[in-house]
């Protein structure tokens, strides 16, 4: 990051572009796409006030701020929270029992989980985004995957992207994605 601005710089490439909560953002617009028209005051909260959400996980549960950034977008896939040692929350917040159990507990937390849970069950009852597997066995639906959502986001994701690509191509603005 410190190398990258005056390096792309000398070369030409002097604007920054980001998408501002890319994840949230798309899911929860894919969502409501699909019929969601309920208040997410979490999710809300967390698009317009990113820095602020941030900060307050990153003081709760004493963070860095990379790691904050990584653990509230693996919510957004599905990410479990709970006392096993192998779920990537809980290496995150370094198996320490007492994070875990604030998390577990914390409300914006679970509000967040909640709204997210919201977003992905319309996105998923749509039929449209992903496809639902039973198993052979007990013909049983299959829980739908943390792969099976990000692929359904990085769809979208690429889709903005492009987009963002032509239209600077479009204007002559040399851009490195």
């Amino acid at each position: 990051s410190v190398y990258r601005k005056p390096l792309l710089s000398e070369y030409g490439y002097s604007h920054n572009y980001d998408i501002e909560a890319c994840a949230p953002n798309i899911i929860e617009q894919l969502s409501r796409r699909y019929g969601n028209d309920l208040y997410m005051p979490a999710l809300d909260d967390y698009i317009v006030n990113k820095t602020q959400f941030r900060e307050t996980i990153k003081v709760d549960f004493e963070l860095d701020d990379k790691t904050t950034k990584v653990l509230l977008n693996s919510l957004f896939c599905g990410a479990n929270i709970g006392f096993n040692p192998q779920y990537a929350t809980s290496i995150m917040l370094n198996n320490d029992t007492a994070k875990i159990a604030l998390a577990k507990e914390h409300p914006t937390i679970i509000q967040l989980r909640e709204d997210i849970k919201l977003c992905w069950c319309h996105i998923v009852n749509s039929g449209l985004e992903i496809s639902r597997r039973r198993n052979i066995e007990s013909n049983r639906l299959v829980r739908v995957s943390s792969r099976d959502r990000w692929s359904c986001y990085f769809k979208y994701e690429r889709e903005v992207i492009s987009s963002i690509s032509r239209y600077l191509r479009e204007l002559n603005i040399k851009c490195f994605l």
